[in-house]
């Protein structure tokens, strides 16, 4: 997915120059004051409490698609869905407990907000925003241009006339001299690619202590804002298949993370034929052959890639009886994930479980 992240002019470690690869702590920012396209809505999160010293909620870490971001104001955990953007803070950087979130940066662009002249000084007209495109976002590019603003010499001070002005006697002083308005460097805005879980699909190259993405279900109130939802009725009528009625209204929990090793579950999956349900990123259940692509940008790829529960639940069987999978599983949130260390057995658990649930309980699946 690709993360817009706003960046103020104090110094950082790196430049964010484009194609840079950077690793920094992020605040997450619910009202970034950025224009509507660099502004995320409704982004499904995994959201966890940060406890300080004495063991009291002070803020939380979201976590999607290999970006984690503190977020101040709310100290819930499990799955929510937030809005705004991810922010670098430097201050966060003296907080070495705190994750991190390493990607590459796609774009770079100058953030200037429009200032008209006011009585006793200059007023920022709000939402009048220009974005100018930069190859970094380095010092100098986060500087104020004064070249042809019309700022006002000083006149030359004679013997025994200097006088100390504050600002507002000075800008009154030079008020007739100045432009009607100006343009100020507030930071910068970056669009920033995670490339921590390096995949096939949803396949994790490696292991990586603390880094996971959960599949969890969507519940009732989500789905029906969900841009996915209309687009799959459409197109499941255009395969000849009525429309998905939505989850119900109440139903049991699944939420899994997933953080060990895949390959050697993707190589059991590629033998069997069965491999073309890693490439998804929404499990809904209903029967149909292959995937359904979706013009919905996802938290791993910029379309949406469905799969049938019940397809997911018939490919998985095989594999389950090569491995000896146990047919009484552990069942709850976590359950398999805190149960099983051996990466294979998790996976066909995992996958057997999903589909299970969302045939049973006629639960979509996604990954946050």
């Amino acid at each position: 997915m690709l993360w817009p992240v706003a960046l103020d002019t104090h110094p950082r470690d790196a430049t964010w120059s484009v194609g840079e690869r950077v690793t920094t702590r992020l605040r997450w920012l619910d009202d970034p004051q950025l224009p509507d396209d660099l502004v995320l809505r409704d982004v499904v999160v995994r959201a966890h409490p940060l406890l300080d010293a004495d063991g009291r909620p002070w803020a939380q870490v979201v976590e999607a698609g290999g970006l984690r971001a503190v977020r101040e104001g709310d100290h819930r955990g499990g799955v929510v869905t937030v809005g705004g953007c991810p922010g670098v803070d430097a201050g966060l950087g003296l907080i070495e407990a705190l994750p991190v979130t390493t990607g590459v940066v796609r774009r770079v662009r100058v953030v200037h907000d429009r200032y008209d002249r006011g009585l006793d000084g200059w007023t920022r007209r709000p939402g009048d925003v220009r974005l100018t495109d930069v190859p970094d976002a380095g010092p100098e590019r986060l500087r104020d241009d004064w070249s042809g603003a019309g700022t006002p010499p000083d006149p030359q001070a004679g013997p025994g006339t200097l006088q100390f002005l504050s600002p507002e006697q000075y800008f009154r002083l030079s008020r007739d001299r100045l432009p009607a308005q100006r343009w100020e460097v507030r930071g910068s805005s970056s669009i920033l690619t995670s490339p921590i879980l390096e995949r096939r699909g949803m396949t994790l190259a490696g292991s990586v202590p603390g880094v996971g993405i959960y599949l969890v279900d969507i519940s009732a109130p989500s789905w029906a804002q969900d841009e996915c939802a209309p687009l799959l009725d459409e197109a499941l009528a255009a395969r000849g298949l009525p429309p998905y009625p939505g989850p119900p209204a109440r139903a049991a929990d699944f939420e899994e993370k997933l953080s060990l090793r895949m390959d050697d579950f993707a190589e059991i999956c590629a033998r069997h034929d069965a491999a073309e349900f890693l490439d998804a990123t929404l499990i809904v259940p209903v029967d149909f052959s292959g995937l359904i692509e979706l013009p919905v940008e996802s938290a791993y790829d910029d379309v949406t890639k469905v799969f049938s529960a019940q397809r997911l639940r018939a490919a998985i069987a095989p594999i389950a009886a090569e491995v000896g999978l146990a047919a009484d599983l552990p069942s709850g949130p976590m359950a398999l994930t805190t149960a099983i260390e051996d990466a294979v057995t998790f996976y066909v658990a995992l996958f057997a479980s999903a589909a299970e649930h969302s045939v049973r309980h006629g639960c979509p699946l996604t990954y946050v």
